[in-house]
């Protein structure tokens, strides 16, 4: 074979048009440049004296070293005297499940540990179950639309009634599980087609997701009342926990403040049995106020990987959006560095690297859930039917960089968003903004009359 060298990223760019690569390492692993630069995998091989080429895949679709591990298994296959592509093989036959199988060894060891747990759990409850028998080319669009809409139905209370908002209309869920779902099998599709399994038509191609519709409720817009009532709330149970009259023998804090009747929400505004959130998650949902960090960012923290307080930033060299291998950075703002310094000095366990430990000091705090639930209940926060997420912290960060003025651009950088159009979802400015805005447009439009009339 001519012009041999190890394949991988830059000699697969770097390699001329109209010309082949053939692996050092992989015999029969090779990628062919046509005359218009479209880069294929392909493996080459011989099974009963006839000589074969299969299409593993395009440039792009799957990387170079995707492409070496399969055709490692081609390699093994052959060498166990299996035909790795045999006549016809090509969507005559193939399933889900064998397209699953692939995707297993190929895909998801390149994705982040929290989406592959994600995918590995949705592809066991709801695509092998109902479509790993079926072959590829015998289902059908309307069959998948059917399927998608079945994953929205009313959430049930213990009594086995509807559960009804706070508009009085039916609570439905499972849209978003529903969404992921629709979504993996649509990648399964495209997977098999740029993998050279599969050639006809994706049937989960232009169906319309269920969270369009949803994502303009759940976008909660804080008003300045809300967000000093939470601070003050915050401040007040910090206080409880100083003062040793609210101190039972064991030494637990609890609240003595008169029970509040049961909101909206669904939750009572008294915390469980009387005793207040642990300190650690009290300055946990204060990061979440004075910072831009998604939920998971800021309870992983570790005092000796993110934690740099000569340098005045907070560091994470693996984030949600690092395919690029930039490392996400925070600047340590003033509330930041006041948050940090108290739990350095009072919270922080010899032994244990988490900035927000668990109560045993086995690990990092879990979720601020039932913490930030009951919080919200008493302090009867809820818009639309639907109280705020903890998410929404994030959310608001950036209606905040909107209403002061800030550029696209700044705003992208300060959110730490991968694409413009997250910016834009997120940066969707304060109702209280938009009427500053309109009437400062009247005030203009009426000097200009004037002006014009004299």
């Amino acid at each position: 074979m001519a012009n041999q060298k190890r394949i991988s990223k830059r000699s697969v760019e770097a390699a001329r048009l109209g010309t082949s690569i053939w692996d050092t390492e992989v015999k029969g692993f090779g990628v062919r440049v046509s005359d218009r630069g479209r880069r294929t995998y392909i493996f080459k091989y011989r099974v009963r004296g006839q000589q074969r080429k299969r299409k593993i895949g395009l440039h792009g679709a799957i990387n170079a070293e995707q492409a070496r591990r399969i055709a490692l298994r081609w390699a093994s296959e052959l060498a166990d005297g299996n035909d790795p592509h045999p006549p016809g093989a090509v969507n005559d036959g193939l399933t889900v499940q064998d397209v699953i199988k692939e995707f297993r060894a190929v895909h998801l060891p390149t994705k982040k540990e929290h989406s592959r747990r994600r995918d590995q759990r949705i592809l066991e409850r709801h695509i092998a179950p109902i479509w790993g028998d079926r072959v590829l080319g015998e289902i059908q669009r309307l069959e998948v639309i059917k399927w998608h809409r079945a994953f929205v139905r009313p959430k049930i209370d213990r009594r086995g009634r509807s559960m009804l908002d706070g508009k009085g209309k039916p609570v439905e869920w499972g849209h978003y599980e529903g969404d992921h779902a629709l979504v993996l099998l649509r990648l399964l599709f495209n997977k098999a087609d740029a993998w050279g399994l599969f050639t006809g038509a994706n049937p989960a191609r232009h169906i319309s997701l269920h969270r369009p519709a949803s994502k303009s409720i759940r976008h909660y817009k804080w008003t300045a009342e809300e967000r000093k009532a939470l601070l003050c709330e915050l401040d007040a149970l910090t206080e409880m926990h100083r003062n040793p009259v609210l101190r039972d023998k064991r030494g637990v804090a609890h609240d003595h403040r008169p029970t509040f009747r049961k909101t909206k929400t669904g939750k009572a505004g008294r915390y469980r049995g009387g005793q207040l959130p642990a300190p650690v998650s009290l300055l946990a949902l204060r990061f979440h106020y004075w910072s831009p960090c998604r939920p998971a960012e800021i309870l992983g923290l570790r005092w000796d990987i993110n934690i740099k307080l000569e340098e005045g930033m907070i560091v994470w060299p693996e984030h949600k959006t690092d395919s690029s291998g930039e490392v996400m950075t925070l600047p340590i703002s003033q509330p930041i560095r006041n948050i940090l310094t108290e739990l350095g000095d009072k919270h922080r366990i010899s032994g244990c690297p988490w900035v927000f430990p668990n109560a045993a000091a086995t690990g990092p705090l879990t979720t601020l859930k039932n913490c930030w639930e009951t919080i919200r209940g008493r302090l009867g926060l809820l818009q639309n039917g639907r109280p705020p997420r903890l998410h929404d912290f994030r959310h608001a960060y950036g209606d905040a960089l909107a209403d002061a003025g800030y550029s696209r651009p700044l705003i992208k950088l300060a959110m730490n968003h991968k694409t413009d159009q997250a910016s834009i979802r997120y940066a969707r400015g304060s109702d209280q903004k938009k009427a500053d805005i309109i009437n400062d447009m009247a005030r203009r439009m009426t000097e200009a009359i004037s002006v014009g009339r004299s």
